[in-house]
């Protein structure tokens, strides 16, 4: 049997200041945009519309769906996301270790909120930031190209 990763789904409140944070500052590309929708058909959420955006790494790989609702009142996440919330997630990126460090700079420049500034680890580097919406995303290098 073989398994793949599909992509990860981040509901986000601004489309396009998340095209802006994930596209223009972390450098993913935009694969398919399929515009608006009614989201009841996907999503069982009636009465509103949704736009959704799929996003591909440096290989093509579609990684990251981001999603909006539009029209209808959503509960607001009140703050950011912390390591010890039971509920907390993230979403890690793996840049060549060429790249991390220009990257990193990108998203500090950019404003976003940083959690735990680039540091060293074992076999390489790490770093959680925060995106427009609060989720924590983890960028990684690892300088032989896996975790061991």
């Amino acid at each position: 049997m073989a398994i793949h990763s599909g992509h990860t789904s981040i509901c986000v409140s601004d489309m396009g200041r998340a095209l802006d944070f994930y596209c223009g500052v972390l450098g993913l590309k935009m694969s398919k945009d399929y515009g608006t929708t009614p989201a009841d058909g996907l999503t069982r959420v009636s009465g509103s519309t949704m736009t959704f955006n799929l996003l591909e790494d440096s290989e093509g790989n579609q990684c990251v769906e981001l999603f909006q609702f539009e029209n209808i009142r959503q509960r607001k996440f009140d703050g950011t996301s912390r390591h010890e919330d039971f509920w907390s997630s993230h979403v890690c990126f793996l840049f060549d270790p060429e790249s991390i460090d220009e990257v990193y700079q990108r998203i500090v420049d950019s404003g976003a909120g940083i959690d735990i500034p680039l540091s060293d680890m074992d076999g390489g580097k790490f770093a959680y930031v925060y995106d427009p919406d609060g989720y924590m995303v983890e960028l990684v290098t690892w300088y032989n190209g896996r975790a061991e």
